[in-house]
């Protein structure tokens, strides 16, 4: 009924989501409060310059990813091209704590340029595919990055 008299409250709030995460997270009891103090810009990380995906993090986070052996996921985060694409407000599906950075690795499929994905927690430190998120976790992910971070601005193969 709601839905009728005011559509726009039909699609997820984004923000909202996330500001109740991080509510949840403040108000629980093992709450972490961390400064991130940023040495580089973020021309520095939209390169794609580095030659693994563990290159790249850790530049940024300063931690090497855990890698699940499946999928030839290892394969893929190993090859260069990797480019930081921002910090998603969907929770990391093992921790349950918003702290997913997307990763993106250009390339081309039958004449048409895709972008792989790597999903980092910098909580749990684990990195995988999109495969490990729930469809519907990973549609909200993939829309809020696109509207906030449009790939095709960050990609130096599409620009």
């Amino acid at each position: 009924m709601l839905g009728k008299a005011e559509p726009e409250l039909r699609k997820a709030d984004i923000a909202a989501l996330f500001q109740a995460y991080q509510a949840k997270q403040a108000l629980a009891p093992e709450a972490e409060i961390v400064e991130v103090i940023d040495e580089y810009d973020d021309e520095y990380f939209a390169t794609g310059d580095f030659d693994t995906l563990f290159d790249l993090v850790e530049a940024e986070q300063v931690f090497r990813p855990i890698v699940p052996d499946k999928r030839n996921m290892l394969a893929l985060f190993v090859k260069g091209g990797w480019f930081f694409q921002g910090l998603s407000y969907v929770p990391c599906p093992d921790c349950k704590i918003v702290a997913v950075h997307a990763y993106r690795k250009h390339f081309v499929r039958y004449g048409k340029s895709m972008h792989d994905w790597a999903l980092v927690c910098s909580h749990c430190k684990y990195a995988t595919d999109s495969v490990d998120f729930e469809k519907s976790s990973f549609t909200l992910i993939s829309k809020d990055l696109q509207e906030r971070f449009p790939v095709a601005d960050l990609c130096s193969d599409c620009t």
